[in-house]
């Protein structure tokens, strides 16, 4: 009879868990820590990334929209003073360079290159031109464009100068537009339009670039970083699983000299003190073994003998009897032999 089959354990351990469970992808927790620390410094600078651009976009489109309807404002202001709104609306098809276009032009350049501007425009109902300082739209065509602004466009009529949303340019290239009511006394008789590019939204292309670089180089820093508190913090833990490894195969000395948290700590004297209990109750079950083979091995030996005589005096009708018995004595001798040998 082994040890083994004696004590009950059987050295395998794995074998006690479900064959399936055992091909079961589990991860360590060493790998969740680095993982997690990962997906959360992701998440951060990728929130982060998302907010700042936002921010910076809706300042940019904001200070570009108040820049724009300023603009808007004043050319209207300088066209109704230095030209009049009559003569403006009185412009007809072909008075490209009539006195009054001349005077605009000449009125609304300065503006324009001041500001930076792409095109300043005056415009009737039915958006119908009457100037265009970069000399493109002639009087009395439709920009089709402001088709896109209306709402923004309607608010002018209204009197109140307006700023339209962000558009871009057959180059792909950002603009913006404002509109400001040009009046005749109280009332609105034209709009004075401004467009404006918007390069300065480039930036924020070129920051978000600068923010991707960030974002990486913070998630290289997160997996370093991980992989050494990974480390230490599982270290410990990793050297109590061989112990108690160990503990399970039966080795008779395992050190415990874990460093850590007072948590592992812990965890380490209690697997301590139940590898002590264990190797004192697996002393005392060998001392009762001991004993319990040798308090049967005693009369075991006296049975065997007054066996052997019983043989030799039996009549021969009871001899099968006695060497039967006698075979089970020596079996209960060679399984009390193992017990000792186990003890």
């Amino acid at each position: 009879m082994s040890e083994s089959r004696l004590s009950g354990y059987t050295p395998s351990a794995p074998h006690f868990l479900p064959f399936a469970a055992r091909f079961m992808f589990r991860p360590r927790i060493r790998t969740l820590l680095i993982l997690f620390l990962i997906l959360q410094m992701g998440a951060v600078l990728a929130l982060a990334g998302f907010y700042l651009q936002w921010r910076m976009r809706a300042q940019i489109e904001g200070e570009l929209a108040d820049k724009l309807t300023a603009f808007a404002k004043t050319g209207a202001h300088i066209a109704g003073a230095a030209v009049g709104a009559a003569p403006i609306i009185s412009l007809l098809p072909g008075d490209e360079t009539s006195r009054t276009a001349s005077a605009l032009h000449a009125q609304l350049a300065p503006l324009a290159e001041a500001g930076a501007l792409a095109r300043i425009m005056i415009f009737a109902h039915a958006d119908r031109i009457l100037f265009d300082s970069r000399g493109e739209l002639s009087i009395g065509s439709e920009y089709v464009r402001l088709r896109f602004d209306a709402e923004e466009i309607g608010r002018a009529w209204l009197g109140q100068a307006a700023a339209a949303k962000l558009f871009f340019d057959a180059q792909n290239q950002p603009f913006k537009a404002a509109y400001a009511p040009l009046r005749e006394g109280v009332n609105v008789v034209a709009i004075v339009g401004i467009e404006g590019s918007a390069a300065g939204l480039s930036a924020i292309a070129e920051i978000q670039r600068v923010l991707w670089s960030i974002a990486i180089i913070g998630l290289i820093v997160a997996a370093i970083s991980g992989v050494i508190f990974a480390r230490r913090l599982t270290s410990p833990l990793e050297r109590l699983r061989r112990a108690a490894e160990a503990i399970g195969a039966g080795a008779p000395e395992v050190a415990f000299e874990v460093k850590g948290t007072d948590e592992i700590r812990f965890l380490a004297q209690t697997m301590q003190r139940m590898r002590e209990a264990i190797v004192t109750r697996e002393q005392n079950l060998r001392m009762m073994l001991a004993g319990v083979a040798h308090e049967i091995r005693n009369p075991l030996g006296g049975i065997e003998l007054f066996a052997g005589m019983l043989e030799k005096d039996a009549p021969s009708e009871l001899k099968p009897q006695v060497q039967k018995i006698r075979a089970e004595v020596r079996r209960l001798e060679n399984t009390v032999r193992d017990f000792l040998e186990y003890a």
